[in-house]
C-alpha cells in the first residue's frame, strides 16, 4: 500500500494527514465519512503490505487490542479490508506523544506520577486479560490535550499460554519467533524482553510479566538514552531546596 495523500479515500475514510511512521507501520489521521468523526488508520508500510507474516501480525494486533476497554488504552474500532492489505481503525487522540513531551522539557514529579500511574492503570488492564504490551515507550504512550495517557500500539503484544487456546499460542510463536529479541532497541528495560530458546516469555509468570511491562513505564522516561528499570533523574525537575526551620 502506497503512502496515503491527503483527501484520498480508503473505504469510507478520507484521509487527512500523516500523524507517524515507523517499521511496522504508517498512521493517518482520518475522517469516518459515515460516522462523521475523525480517527486513526494504521496501514502497512508498502514494502509489507504483500507479507503474509506482517498481514498477520497486523490482523492479530486489532484482535488483541479490541479485547481491551479501557479511559487509558486507545480504542480499536476495526479491521477494514482494502483492495492491497486490511488497515487498522483507531480512536483519534488529539494531543501528543510523551517522547514529544519530553523533547520539549523534563517532567516535573506530579506531572510523571500522574502519566505513571495511568499507564500502569492502563497495563493492568490489560494484565488481567492474559495481555503483554511489550513495547512501552514514549512513542507510544499518548498524552491528550488534558495531559492524560493512552497507551497505543499492541503490535508485539502476547497473550500468557493460560488465557489462550493452543491454536492462538502456535499462531503467536510463529509471528514472533523464539530466540528474537522483541520491543524497541533502547526501550526493551529487562531480560524478559528476550525470548530464551525453550523459555518462551509466553511462559512467564504474569507478576514477572507485569514488572516487564511496567519496567518499561520507567524506561519511557528517558527516551534515547540506556536505561535502567528504575526512574530516571534526568526525567524530573529538580524541585526547590526546602528552607531550613527556625524554632
Amino acid at each position: 500500500m502506497e503512502q496515503m495523500e491527503t483527501g484520498a479515500r480508503l473505504g469510507h475514510y478520507r484521509i487527512i494527514e500523516m500523524l507517524g511512521a515507523g517499521g511496522m507501520g504508517e498512521v493517518y489521521r482520518a475522517e469516518d465519512l459515515k460516522l462523521e468523526r475523525q480517527v486513526a488508520i494504521k496501514i502497512l508500510p508498502p514494502w509489507a503490505a504483500g507479507d503474509r507474516v506482517a498481514v498477520e501480525r497486523l490482523v492479530r494486533e486489532a484482535k488483541l487490542a479490541s479485547a481491551l476497554n479501557h479511559p487509558h488504552i486507545v480504542t480499536m474500532y476495526a479491521i477494514e479490508d482494502s483492495d492491497s492489505a486490511p488497515f487498522l481503525v483507531m480512536e483519534y487522540v488529539e494531543g501528543e506523544t510523551l517522547r514529544a513531551r519530553l523533547q520539549r522539557s523534563p517532567l516535573d514529579l506530579p506531572e510523571l506520577a500522574k502519566i505513571g500511574s495511568e499507564v500502569a492503570d492502563a497495563l493492568e488492564a490489560a494484565h488481567k486479560v492474559g495481555l503483554i504490551h511489550r513495547d512501552i515507550k514514549s512513542s507510544n504512550i499518548l498524552l491528550t490535550k488534558d495531559g492524560h495517557a493512552k497507551v497505543v500500539d499492541f503490535g508485539l503484544a502476547k497473550r500468557l499460554p493460560s488465557i489462550r487456546d493452543d491454536k492462538d499460542a502456535t499462531a503467536a510463536v510463529s509471528l514472533t519467533a523464539t530466540g528474537a529479541v522483541v520491543g524497541t532497541a533502547g526501550s526493551t528495560t529487562v531480560s524478559p524482553a528476550r525470548e530464551v530458546r525453550g523459555s518462551p516469555t509466553t511462559a512467564m509468570p504474569g507478576s514477572a510479566a507485569r514488572r516487564w511491562d511496567r519496567a518499561g513505564i520507567a524506561a519511557a522516561s528517558t527516551p534515547g538514552r540506556r536505561r535502567s528499570a528504575t526512574i530516571s533523574r534526568g526525567a524530573l525537575k529538580p524541585g526547590p531546596k526546602p528552607s531550613a526551620s527556625r524554632s
